[in-house]
């Protein structure tokens, strides 16, 4: 390295260059410090004692190594500057804190002027951010979902009302209505026994599958003396597939078909 510096009398109090000046071609250090009692150690131009790299300075003690303090309110206590894509500061632990910043007064514990690069977790007042983040990523796809459920729920609702049009003739009306059906599957035949029918009065009985509400089936029985219902009927469908019976009689209330309840039976 070339020798820059010069040192002029008296070599602790020179008025130009360094006051103290240490060189070696060696590999040791230039200029050494030991304190027995404070067990400390610093060295200027050498290598650390810990990754045997070399250093322009290391300290090393059982308190702080390295400790740099700025007396003017806009300097710099420990300045570090990297030639290249290296590192400004750095610090390592094993178990322990590699770097930490802490304000005593308003002042920021750190502050990072550019991008901020995070490998590992990033923990804020005890909670971790990355599964903050995660959560927050649930969230906003969850108002889409939510969406897509209440369409498919209003979809639901209007199968189940042109089912209950399609089984009851598209009417519902005169829900007072005293006829009743019940249905019951024996031998391989329906029979369907009702009440409350106008007596001797052509009762027409509608049956509609689950599975093609727009296939209805129509069948006739004249109702009964006293207005009870009768009829029994084969029935081709398929096994495990529901069956909706209904009855009227053309009974007119307000222009519309006056319907018995729908009864649900499977094949």
């Amino acid at each position: 390295m070339p020798d820059e510096f010069e040192i002029e009398a008296p070599a602790f109090d020179a008025a130009k260059n360094p006051a103290l000046r240490g060189v070696t071609t060696d590999r040791g250090s230039g200029v050494v410090g030991v304190n027995h009692k404070k067990k400390s150690f610093g060295l200027l131009g050498g290598s650390d004692r810990v990754f045997r790299q070399s250093a322009g300075v290391y300290g090393e003690s059982e308190q702080q190594g390295v400790f740099g303090h700025s007396t003017n309110n806009s300097g710099t206590g420990v300045y570090g500057n990297s030639v290249g894509t290296g590192f400004g500061v750095r610090g390592d632990s094993t178990d322990g804190i590699a770097v930490q910043g802490q304000s005593f007064g308003n002042g920021l514990a750190g502050k990072f002027i550019g991008d901020v690069e995070i490998t590992e977790n990033l923990v804020v007042k005890g909670s971790n951010v990355n599964t903050l983040i995660s959560q927050l990523q649930s969230i906003a796809g969850l108002a889409g979902r939510v969406q897509v459920l209440e369409q498919e729920n209003q979809r639901l609702k209007q199968d189940v009302e042109r089912l209950k049009q399609a089984s009851s003739g598209g009417s519902q009306s005169g829900g007072s209505s005293t006829r009743q059906i019940s249905v019951q599957k024996k031998d391989g035949e329906f029979i369907v026994t009702g009440s409350g029918f106008p007596p001797r009065v052509r009762v027409t009985i509608r049956v509609v599958a689950d599975n093609n509400p727009q296939d209805s089936r129509t069948f006739f029985q004249s109702s009964e003396s006293d207005g009870k219902l009768n009829f029994k009927q084969s029935i081709s469908c398929t096994s495990g597939v529901l069956l909706h019976f209904s009855a009227t009689d053309d009974t007119l209330v307000s222009g519309q078909n006056v319907w018995s309840n729908t009864f649900d039976i499977t094949c």
